[in-house]
């Protein structure tokens, strides 16, 4: 008799199923109560992030941009020494992907700036709108790479548990929020890329206009579920949690993006030929919100243990 594919995530048989929060098939928020009279809660960003169950951030109100800049040098000191962490607990993947989508966004909120305000360079244009979505690449991938070797398991990855590099997680609500960007950079690659060529009209739809659409369509996808993966709803006007905060954040700039898009297009064009320049400003305001949920990313990388508050 074939066995039966155990729902994602796995936990032990013992444990209660108290509450379960999903969209379909797609899990975000489990809640556990346990033989020990214990109560579990695990979400689906805490677990692709390496958060754990039961996660709720420390943050220090007061703590200021040095106070953070210190926290960050200690920790990488100490792990350059292998020593114990200093005070704080340091994620550095997290803060990896954070400072690459800081650099891809600082390139397109610059790009789109000179682009407004001075006759520069097409082609020096068109390398910062490159360099910018080689980072978001970079980020994009590390986020994937990190949520596909998360593990099954409510506990998170297993110390013998192989490196994917590569994985098609179909069943995980993680894998398309992380897949979907993924890909939607790797669009904005081919997009970026292809402004280097001189092209006719209609080839400028099809290599330069039609990467950009697809990729913003896979960005809004991605921003959609990350919110909802947060907040369990498609819009947030009162985000409250940190976490929350960064995916309003984020999938506000994925609808400028996708507004950027659709005002670049030879018909918006037709219409009115201011619609390009809203276009870039779209993109300029896409590439702020990105930036800024990139930071936040990068200060949730540090938490503060309770004790030391």
């Amino acid at each position: 008799m074939a066995k039966t594919k155990r729902e994602f995530p796995h936990y032990p048989k013992h444990w209660q199923l108290a509450y379960r929060h999903a969209m379909g098939w797609l899990v975000t928020d489990l809640v556990f109560h346990t033989h020990l009279g214990q109560v579990h809660h695990w979400n689906s960003r805490h677990h692709r992030k390496g958060l754990g169950m039961d996660y709720h951030a420390h943050i220090e109100p007061s703590l200021t941009f040095t106070g953070f800049t210190r926290y960050l040098i200690a920790n990488l000191k100490s792990r350059a020494h292998s020593n114990a962490q200093f005070g704080s607990d340091f994620n550095l993947l997290n803060f990896l992907i954070g400072l690459s989508f800081i650099i891809g966004a600082s390139h397109f909120i610059l790009a789109s700036i000179l682009t407004l305000i001075s006759n520069f360079s097409p082609h020096s244009l068109t390398s910062l709108y490159f360099i910018g979505s080689v980072f978001f690449t970079l980020a994009a991938y590390l986020q994937y790479f990190q949520s596909i070797n998360s593990g099954e398991s409510i506990h998170g990855k297993q110390h013998a548990q192989k490196k994917q590099w590569l994985a098609w997680q179909p069943h995980r609500l993680d894998f398309w929020v992380t897949f979907s960007q993924f890909i939607g950079t790797l669009l904005f690659n081919v997009n970026t890329f292809n402004g280097y060529f001189p092209f006719t009209d209609l080839e400028l739809s099809l290599f330069i206009w039609l990467p950009n659409l697809l990729g913003s369509l896979c960005f809004q996808l991605s921003g959609s579920l990350a919110l909802y993966e947060t907040s369990h709803q498609f819009w947030l006007w009162s985000p409250k949690r940190l976490e929350q905060k960064m995916a309003a954040i984020n999938h506000l700039g994925c609808l400028f993006f996708l507004g950027s898009a659709f005002s670049s297009s030879s018909a918006a064009n037709a219409l009115s030929p201011d619609m390009l320049t809203f276009s870039i400003l779209l993109t300029c305001l896409g590439g702020m919100c990105f930036f800024s949920a990139a930071v936040l990313l990068c200060r949730e990388s540090i938490q503060i243990p309770q004790h030391s508050l």
